[in-house]
């Protein structure tokens, strides 16, 4: 709950005065995105219907076969839906960090000197570049999953 209601700005300035420059964005991006994720998977694992655990465990004790095979799949909702919440918050979080640590070779400090030099051609080109990186990074997965599933069925289908 602390880390959801202290300001981003707030957080990067404080890993800023703690940490390594080079080190801000992936622990800054660490320290949000972790929690969402596991908030999302303690909600994912709470809703699981009990009678369904309590005829696995009848049968079995918990094992990586039960985790893979009953506890992921009814999970997968709220697991999908942090994993598109934290890649958006995540690129735009990375980006606003290295904006402010001016991390060499980053999105962050090509973004800053492109408004430092009036390109904004050059920021309209980045801002695509972002939108894009969240798209391929958060479908992706899904549109692999929906490749691989489709190749399933053709092949016992012949």
């Amino acid at each position: 709950i602390m880390l959801r209601s202290l300001p981003m700005i707030i957080l990067i300035i404080i890993i800023m005065v703690v940490a390594d420059y080079a080190l801000v964005p992936v622990l800054a991006s660490s320290i949000i995105l972790i929690p969402m994720i596991a908030e999302a998977a303690c909600e994912g694992c709470l809703r699981i219907d009990k009678e369904l655990i309590d005829v696995y465990r009848m049968n079995a004790n918990f094992n990586i076969r039960v985790l893979f095979r009953v506890y992921l799949p009814l999970m997968a909702g709220y697991l999908k839906q942090a994993w598109v919440n934290a890649v958006g918050m995540g690129v735009k979080l990375a980006v606003s960090t290295e904006y402010l640590v001016q991390a060499r070779g980053s999105l962050g400090k090509a973004v800053h000197t492109s408004a430092y030099f009036n390109e904004y051609q050059d920021i309209y080109a980045y801002a695509l570049i972002m939108i894009l990186l969240v798209l391929v990074v958060s479908e992706g997965p899904v549109w692999i999953g929906k490749c691989i599933t489709r190749a399933a069925e053709r092949k016992s289908a012949a």
